[in-house]
């Protein structure tokens, strides 16, 4: 039953991936799984599909990204009228968040299924690539193991343990083949490393094959690299935005981070740091965009759809508003007036011209973002007092390219924890990281940006409900 479902729903995916920025090509409509898997073109299709899958609105086209996670974090002013106002009291009894929180355990781990299934076709199909992209095939498969540890984690991030309770608490199941046997829950030490692993493997396929550069990381001059090569259908175009190699570093160190690693987190976050890729981009030509390492790709017009369904007017009392006093709060404007270039340029008026809204995602060709050269500084200004080196570097660096430079913080002037706080705040607006961040720290309580004060905080609250389909991959 399982592997029928496993066919089913490879062939959903490519029904779905007609047409994409990042490759192209154009899938079949209908075609059986061995045919799929016995061209080249067939696992770039594959491959396709599961980029574009994962902008669901159930994932990382909305739930994930600026709506529910961030809902929860309590970003929004939220009507007493809306469906929302249940979420931020994070009753998970209410049942329109247990709706919310089955599709993102079952859709997740679909394209988990999925993943394992191409990776599973892969196997032994070297040939299949041609002599002059032969490279191709392990970035595929790096490109499959990263998405494979990206979902986990972020399914960790959700349902398992606060990481204060210990890497020995029992989590949930990692799901690495195609298999009609359920998969156990795993300690959360022994999941982190699962998804440590798929990621180094990843990083060290991508680290010599990456068409990011040639012939080698250190090599690369940060230039942009687009390659449309018409023999292998595009699938090496547009690196800067896919699961690359910094995409995959930036991860890894993530993950350390999450484990409690300060030693790993901190060299992988260096070595991203330490590149050409992604430098921050000036003042005057500030765009959220312009710092991430990779990110999702969404159409314009999709995107707006996405956005007014939660921003505009049209939203009703479902409509999620940041009001300025909250804004004027949140970024210090007492303190700094109005130079932080994130208070001027991550807002904008929308419908009544009044109540305000973040516009990371609207009219932009670019979605959920991987991970973002920010939080590489952010990871750093963590990790650096225990490797020996200077926290405030790496959060002074961060506040000075949002237009902070005048301001450098120290421990005379500051309390660092604070700090590292409040740029968690500023920095991932509607980008679905604050929730994680909180839930990492094991907050008992927090302010969130529309004010109101969340108290008893705890594993209650941190740790989604494992649906009953939880059956369905893993044991009780």
């Amino acid at each position: 039953m399982k592997n029928r479902i496993l066919s089913i729903l490879i062939l959903i995916i490519l029904l779905f991936s007609s047409c994409s920025k990042m490759f192209d090509i154009n899938p079949p409509t209908e075609l059986k799984e061995e045919e799929i898997f016995s061209k080249e073109i067939g696992f770039y299709h594959a491959l396709m599909g599961i980029y574009i899958k994962s902008n669901d609105t159930d994932l990382y086209g909305r739930t994930l990204t600026y709506s529910f996670i961030d809902i929860i974090a309590n970003m929004y002013n939220i009507s007493p009228a809306s469906s929302y106002s249940d979420f931020q009291n994070l009753d998970y009894e209410n049942a329109s968040i247990i709706s919310i929180i089955d599709k993102i355990w079952n859709k997740s781990y679909y394209l988990i299924a999925n993943t394992n299934n191409i990776l599973k076709n892969l196997e032994g199909k070297e040939s299949l690539f041609s002599n002059e992209y032969s490279s191709n095939f392990d970035v595929l498969k790096a490109e499959l193991l990263a998405f494979r540890a990206f979902y986990h984690f972020d399914l960790l991030r959700l349902f398992g343990p606060m990481p204060s309770m210990g890497m020995n608490q029992m989590s949930i199941p990692y799901v690495d083949k195609v298999s009609i046997t359920p998969f156990p829950k795993l300690k959360m030490g022994e999941f982190l490393d699962k998804v440590i692993t798929d990621l180094k493997e990843a990083h060290e396929l991508l680290k010599l094959n990456d068409p990011l550069f040639s012939p080698s990381p250190t090599d690369y001059s940060g230039s942009s690299v687009l390659y449309y090569i018409s023999s292998d259908n595009g699938f090496r175009r547009d690196r800067n935005f896919k699961l690359n190699y910094y995409v995959v570093t930036g991860l890894l160190s993530r993950a350390y981070l999450y484990k409690g690693d300060m030693t790993n987190a901190y060299k992988y976050a260096k070595i991203v740091e330490q590149s050409n890729f992604r430098v921050y981009s000036t003042i005057n030509t500030y765009h959220y965009l312009n710092d991430i390492l990779g990110s999702l790709w969404l159409g314009s017009a999709t995107n707006k759809l996405y956005t007014d369904a939660v921003f505009s007017d049209a939203a009703e009392n479902n409509k999620l508003i940041i009001n300025n006093d909250a804004r004027v709060k949140l970024y210090e404007s007492q303190l700094y007036q109005t130079i932080d270039v994130r208070n001027i340029k991550n807002f904008g008026n929308k419908d009544n011209n009044v109540e305000i809204y973040p516009i990371k995602y609207y009219n932009s060709t670019f979605g959920y973002p991987f991970i973002k050269r920010s939080e590489i500084d952010l990871i750093l200004a963590e990790t650096a007092e225990a490797n020996g080196d200077d926290p405030y570097y790496y959060l002074n660096k961060l506040r000075a390219s949002r237009g902070l430079e005048q301001f450098p913080l120290s421990p005379e002037n500051s309390i660092f924890e604070n700090e590292i706080t409040k740029e968690y705040c500023k920095e991932f607006i509607a980008e679905g990281q604050l929730f994680y961040y909180y839930k990492r720290k094991g907050f008992t309580s927090y302010t969130g940006i529309n004010g109101r004060i969340i108290t008893d905080m705890g594993p209650s609250k941190y740790i989604f409900p494992i649906p009953d389909s939880e059956l369905t991959y893993g044991n009780n």
